[in-house]
């Protein structure tokens, strides 16, 4: 998918699923640990390396987190 953003296409990474079974450490994890990274921090790491190591190129990167809980932005 990252792949599929650094050539332009837009991309969603859609976590669903019951209270309490692991979708928030899943997409943020421990910034501390490197083993413990979720997606995001990982996904970001790799568009920005893209980015930094492309001179040619320019870039425009928009992110958006949204967390609905108990009905509730």
């Amino acid at each position: 998918m990252i792949d599929s953003f650094l050539q332009g296409f837009n991309g969603t990474i859609f976590a669903y699923g019951q209270t309490g079974t692991g979708k928030t450490h899943t997409m943020i994890g421990d910034h501390a640990d490197f083993e413990q990274k979720g997606t995001i921090p990982r996904a970001c790491e790799h568009i920005f390396e893209h980015i930094s190591s492309d001179e040619k190129s320019s870039y425009t990167v928009s992110i958006g987190f949204l967390q609905l809980y108990m009905e509730m932005l």
